[in-house]
């Protein structure tokens, strides 16, 4: 393929045929060189304002094929026309029900149970008690690599290319034209449409033949002028369509290049983790080996430039607070001290101070103090050493800790 210039980065051809995109920078024509083999036409594709596929002409015959439709949260809730008409009830950003159009609520096609990490389905059932019970088995990248029944017998496997173009398999390893169970989950764990040969990624679409997603990022140039790029790995997956764990890295060296921080010469580390869930979203700070001090970010499913910037500041409020800014990491009152009543009224008080200067700055009077209690709430509430005493300690310390005016009291060291 060759590669447009300037700061895109799409495609104009492909094998010398013409890969049409519209004035966003969004394909709207696959050629036949980048469809699957066996196809003798392109695919012309149909947008929404939001950079939504609305539907697919499969044989570009100037008619639609498939349809999609979106809720008002952008989620993905229903597919009708060729290769199957569902409806897909959705719970946050997982599928945990699909539905013939027009099916009662009591009896959908499949039903589904997730694991930890949001694309790790583990178990799809049928309407009732006696239908059959299908297990997903996974790689180190939550592609699904093998289904099987309850009695452990293989239903079908799969294999696949560079970029995620599935080969199905049945229980003799015998290559098979399409799922003979219906299962769409497949490469990283996300949807696949047989009928288009292309992912879906949440917020946009990948086409495994091309390599690359055919819609450009909507958080834009955040990880580089490369706005279709596919990175997916040991260390990047990416189930939104949005982040992956490079462009959390990529973000928090723009934050430190911009920071007003007392602590900034102080050559903190900052990392950047997946989280298995949404609860487990959010940053960390504490010391390392060396002491030095640590700021670990934790993002799950997508994290903005707001969003990071928040859990950064939050986090560097605490460094402040902790240290002289001139001394090395206080591991001993911070990380190593015992987790008594003492170590926890400290920890809500950090908790109440961060939350003020960074979460809630801009509000003011009742408003400000309601954030602050709901944002330290559930700060306390994760730590594993505090988290029962949590009302007692959100109590007492927005009475040591808090002012609804600036400035704020000193940290009581």
């Amino acid at each position: 393929m060759s590669e447009s210039g300037g700061m895109s980065v799409n495609c104009l051809t492909a094998g010398g045929q013409t890969v049409a995109t519209d004035v966003n920078g969004t394909i709207t024509t696959l050629p036949v060189n980048l469809r699957p083999a066996g196809a003798t036409t392109a695919m012309n594709l149909t947008w929404d304002s939001n950079n939504k596929l609305r539907s697919a002409d499969i044989d570009a015959n100037g008619t639609a094929d498939v349809n999609f439709q979106y809720d008002a949260l952008g989620r993905r809730v229903a597919r009708s026309g060729t290769g199957g008409s569902e409806v897909y009830v959705q719970m946050e950003q997982q599928t945990i029900a699909d539905y013939p159009v027009g099916g009662a609520a009591t009896t959908p096609t499949f039903r589904y149970v997730y694991a930890s990490y949001i694309d790790e389905p583990v178990v799809r059932k049928g309407p009732t008690s006696t239908s059959t019970a299908h297990f997903f088995h996974r790689n180190h990248q939550y592609s699904v690599t093998a289904v099987t029944t309850s009695t452990g017998a293989i239903a079908e496997q799969y294999a696949y290319l560079a970029y995620g173009q599935p080969t199905v398999l049945d229980a003799s390893a015998s290559v098979l034209s399409s799922s003979a169970i219906n299962n769409r989950y497949t490469y990283t764990g996300r949807e696949w449409d047989a009928t288009l040969a292309l992912h879906h990624f949440r917020a946009r679409w990948m086409s495994p033949i091309a390599g690359k997603f055919i819609t450009r990022d909507p958080i834009v140039y955040l990880d580089g002028l490369n706005v279709y790029k596919v990175q997916l790995d040991l260390k990047h997956l990416d189930p939104s369509g949005k982040t992956t764990l490079r462009e959390c890295e990529d973000a928090v060296r723009l934050f430190r290049s911009t920071m007003e921080n007392p602590c900034k010469q102080m050559g903190i580390s900052i990392k950047c983790e997946v989280a298995s869930s949404d609860d487990d979203r959010g940053g960390h700070t504490g010391c390392e080996e060396n002491e030095k001090w640590i700021v670990i970010v934790v993002f799950y499913n997508n994290l903005t430039v707001d969003g990071l910037t928040r859990i950064l500041n939050h986090e560097f409020q605490h460094v402040t607070d902790i240290c002289s800014c001139s001394k090395k990491c206080d591991t001993v009152r911070h990380t190593k001290g015992e987790f008594d009543q003492a170590y926890c009224d400290r920890l809500a008080c950090l908790e109440i101070r961060a939350c003020t200067i960074s979460d809630c700055a801009g509000k003011q009077g009742v408003e400000l103090e309601e954030c602050v209690k709901d944002c330290a709430k559930y700060s306390i509430k994760k730590s594993k050493h505090c988290k029962s005493r949590w009302e007692s300690l959100l109590k007492s310390g927005m009475k040591k800790c808090f002012s609804k005016t600036r400035p704020l009291p000193p940290f009581p060291l």
